[in-house]
C-alpha cells in the first residue's frame, strides 16, 4: 500500500511538473512575444496611416480654400482694373470735352467777312463772330469724336467683361448678393446681368 501511494505521488508530481512546464513555456515563448509585438506594430502603423491620411485631407482642404481665395482675389482685381479703366476713360472724355483745342482761324478773307455780316443780320447775338468755312473747322472736333468712339468701345468691352464674370459666378451657384459683393457692384446691376443670361 505504501508503494501504491508512493507511485501515485510520483505520478501526481510528474503531471504537475508537466503542467508547470507547459504553462511556463506558453508564458515565456518567443512566438507569443513576436506575435504580440507584431500586433502592436500593426496597430501603430494603422494609427500613423490614419493620422497621415487625415493630415493629407486637411492639407488638401486648405489648398482648395487657398485656390478659392486666389480665384476670388483675381476676380476682384480684374473688376477693380475694369473699374479703373472705366473711370480713367470717363475722366479722359470729360477732360477732352472741357478743354477743346482750337485751330487758330486763318486771317479773315473777303468771303469770310461777307459771311460774318450775313450771319450778323440773321442772328444779332453772334455779331462780330466769324463764320468758318469747311476748311476752317476746328481740328479738335474730329479727334474728339474719334476718341469718344474708342472710349465708347472700351466701355462696351468692359461691360461685356462684367457680364461674363457675372455669368461665370452665377454658373458656380453664387447668388446675386454674393456676386454683387464680389464684383463691387449693385445687386440690381447683377440681377439685370443674370436676367440677360437666362
Amino acid at each position: 500500500m505504501e508503494t501504491v501511494v508512493l507511485v501515485l505521488l510520483i505520478l501526481i508530481n510528474l503531471v504537475l511538473w508537466l503542467v508547470f512546464f507547459a504553462k511556463f513555456k506558453s508564458l515565456f515563448s518567443t512566438k507569443d512575444l513576436i506575435n504580440d509585438t507584431r500586433e502592436q506594430l500593426n496597430r501603430l502603423i494603422a494609427e500613423v496611416q490614419r493620422n497621415t491620411s487625415d493630415n493629407i485631407d486637411l492639407i488638401d482642404d486648405k489648398i482648395e480654400q487657398l485656390n478659392q481665395v486666389l480665384n476670388l482675389a483675381d476676380r476682384k482685381l480684374s473688376v477693380l482694373n475694369n473699374d479703373k479703366n472705366i473711370v480713367a476713360i470717363k475722366k479722359q472724355v470729360e477732360q477732352e470735352e472741357e478743354t477743346p483745342v482750337y485751330k487758330q482761324p486763318k486771317t479773315q478773307t473777303r468771303s469770310t467777312s461777307k459771311r460774318t455780316s450775313a450771319a450778323a443780320e440773321e442772328n444779332p447775338s453772334q455779331a462780330g463772330q466769324p463764320v468758318l468755312s469747311d476748311s476752317e473747322v476746328p481740328a479738335y472736333s474730329v479727334t474728339v469724336s474719334t476718341r469718344a468712339r474708342k472710349m465708347q468701345t472700351q466701355l462696351v468691352e468692359s461691360k461685356k467683361k462684367f457680364s461674363k464674370m457675372v455669368k461665370d459666378l452665377y454658373l458656380q451657384d453664387y447668388n446675386a448678393e454674393e456676386i454683387a459683393q464680389l464684383l463691387g457692384s449693385s445687386v440690381t446691376e447683377v440681377e439685370l446681368a443674370i436676367n440677360m443670361i437666362s
